[in-house]
């Protein structure tokens, strides 16, 4: 085969077989057809499922080969088995056993009283069985869910949760759980720190009291200086229509 016509598969995603592979309930699923550009990389996405009960991890396998010869591998753990053309041009990505753990968007300061909202996002592998994401709080109405193609057989589950945080939330954890089809689950969470709304309650007492003190001040200043004009016009006015005892009598001596 010409060089320049054969596709660089560099990447691979878990195909999976196993000594019991062949039972019933055991079932791999791959794309039927997919574009490549020569020379570049292309992911294979396969996903599978299996009986009810504990994965045998120790005698798991992921292995592709091509469909009309098994013994044509394309990828093997044990690189003596793959083909002379795909060898070091393969790798096997992905989780034989352990889900991927979920993941938080970008984390924002929650502040007590106010909307906020978080998001959680898992990619899989299986579009005819959404994962199902679940929160430590919340209802089913405060949450929405949103499913996208990532493109390359890889979707992604994102889950927004909307709240109001209050007091009693600061400092607690907000946990996001992914379930996959399968049984298998995967957790993240971190912790809510709650911003507490400025209180100036305080400060509008203390300000209309030191207001309310002014007024009355004030008001007994402008009373007092009141009473205080009266008294002195009062005694003018006695002054003025009261001569003293001994005027006129000295003015006629000196008239004499």
């Amino acid at each position: 085969m010409d060089h320049d016509r054969k596709i660089m598969i560099c990447w691979i995603l878990a195909a999976v077989f196993s000594p019991v592979f062949g039972e019933e309930n055991w079932k791999a699923t791959v794309v039927k057809t997919i574009e490549a550009l020569v020379g570049s990389c292309v992911v294979l996405p396969c996903t599978f499922t299996h009986p009810e009960g504990q994965l045998p991890n120790s005698r798991l396998r992921g292995i592709w080969h091509r469909n009309d010869d098994n013994n044509e591998m394309l990828y093997h753990e044990d690189e003596t088995k793959i083909q002379d053309s795909f060898k070091d041009r393969t790798k096997l990505l992905g989780y034989l056993d352990d889900p991927r753990k979920p993941k938080f968007g970008p984390l924002k300061p929650a502040v007590e009283g106010k909307p906020y909202t978080v998001t959680c996002s898992i990619r899989h592998t299986c579009a005819s069985h959404w994962p199902e994401i679940t929160w430590s709080r919340g209802s089913k109405d405060d949450i929405i869910e949103v499913h996208k193609d990532i493109n390359g057989g890889i979707w992604e589950t994102e889950s927004i949760l909307a709240f109001i945080p209050e007091e009693k939330d600061d400092h607690t954890n907000l946990t996001c759980t992914a379930k996959f089809h399968g049984g298998k689950s995967s957790s993240t969470a971190f912790m809510l720190n709650v911003k507490r709304m400025e209180n100036y309650n305080h400060i509008i007492i203390s300000v209309v009291a030191v207001a309310a003190t002014a007024v009355i001040f004030g008001l007994v200043c402008v009373l007092m200086v009141k009473k205080y004009k009266k008294r002195i016009q009062e005694l003018q006015s006695r002054d003025g229509s009261q001569q003293p005892p001994n005027y006129k009598k000295d003015n006629d001596d000196n008239d004499a």
